[in-house]
């Protein structure tokens, strides 16, 4: 994952922490998120900084923060070259290859660390855990203005502490921002991973493959922000289940025999709870994508712990709702 990549400001030390982060348009939020890293008690960090051609001023705020960013051993906020167009999962990949420090964290510059220790609390955690390949915490899901914080613990995570890659078969337990990993535990990325509708997930589930297990800690360490023109929030709801879905079909798959057929139960009982939650909202369009998943896996019902009854009554619920016959004419 550390193809050679020519960044500015490049030297030969090599920091503890790397901040992968990915840029488009943020012009708004992106000083918010550079301020957030000058802020951490951790200092020996670099910011490798992806832009993908953005059309208003954000290079122009990153570049005013070239000065704050100089360390004692040479520039911090190294950018990656900004002359082609990539789309978003090429430029997350090429903005993690590019990252050299001993451990890889991530911040699109739309989010930002709320936690002064963040860095340092994650560092610590992996130092004294070798056996670990990285580390997630809680977060902030808010608003555009960055307003309204909800707090958010992990995605069905309940009291656990300790993830193995089986674990995030049914969800990506944690969000870009929260996490921090061991470098490059994995070589290049494998061919099936431009399938995938969304970057984080399968990265962590390869972390989680190629290196030991992620630990968790239980506190808010930064705020993801939601707004329209997000790689995951731009989407409807019943996008979003399909993607979620089309995810699960991928690792059966492509991944390791054993280790797919370990995802499968987690995945049948989490898509058969989305799907009732979607039918109880109101949303039969993605009701119907979670519990027809689940229907197609009716092998492993019994070991997911899904009545046959619950799921053939809110399956037929959803796709009455959401298929009504047409009047006659």
């Amino acid at each position: 994952m550390n193809d050679k990549i020519e960044i500015s400001g490049g030297d030969a030390h090599r920091p503890r922490v790397s901040i992968s982060m990915i840029t488009f348009r943020h012009e708004k939020w992106v000083g918010k998120a550079i301020e957030s890293v000058l802020n951490q008690d951790l200092e020996d960090w670099e910011i490798v900084l992806g832009d993908d051609l953005s059309d208003d001023g954000t290079m122009d705020v990153i570049r005013s923060y070239e000065e704050r960013c100089m360390g004692p051993f040479g520039q911090r906020l190294r950018l990656l070259p900004h002359d082609v167009k990539l789309g978003p999962r090429q430029n997350y990949m090429r903005t993690l290859r590019a990252c050299r420090g001993e451990y890889t964290a991530q911040l699109d510059g739309d989010d930002w660390f709320t936690d002064e220790q963040k860095l340092s609390k994650q560092v610590r955690f992996l130092d004294e855990r070798p056996d670990f390949s990285g580390v997630f915490g809680a977060w902030l899901e808010t608003d555009e203005n960055g307003d309204d914080g909800v707090l958010t613990p992990g995605f069905g995570i309940g009291d656990q502490t300790r993830f193995s890659a089986a674990d995030f078969g049914a969800y990506c337990k944690t969000t870009s921002v929260v996490s921090l990993f061991r470098t490059d535990l994995f070589g290049d990325f494998p061919d099936w991973y431009t399938e995938a509708d969304v970057g984080d997930w399968p990265l962590h589930v390869l972390n989680l493959m190629h290196g030991g297990d992620y630990g968790y800690i239980p506190e808010v360490l930064a705020a993801h922000r939601n707004h329209g023109a997000g790689v995951w929030t731009k989407r409807s709801a019943a996008e979003q289940a399909r993607c979620t879905t089309r995810m699960h079909d991928l690792f059966k798959r492509v991944l390791p025999a054993d280790l797919a057929k370990a995802m499968i139960p987690s995945m049948t009982a989490a898509n058969f709870g989305r799907g009732r939650r979607a039918v109880r909202s109101g949303d039969y369009e993605s009701a119907v994508v979670f519990l027809e998943w689940v229907d197609r896996h009716r092998e492993v019902l019994a070991e997911a712990k899904v009545p046959r009854f619950k799921l053939w009554r809110a399956l037929r619920r959803a796709r009455k709702a959401a298929r009504p016959e047409s009047p006659a004419g």
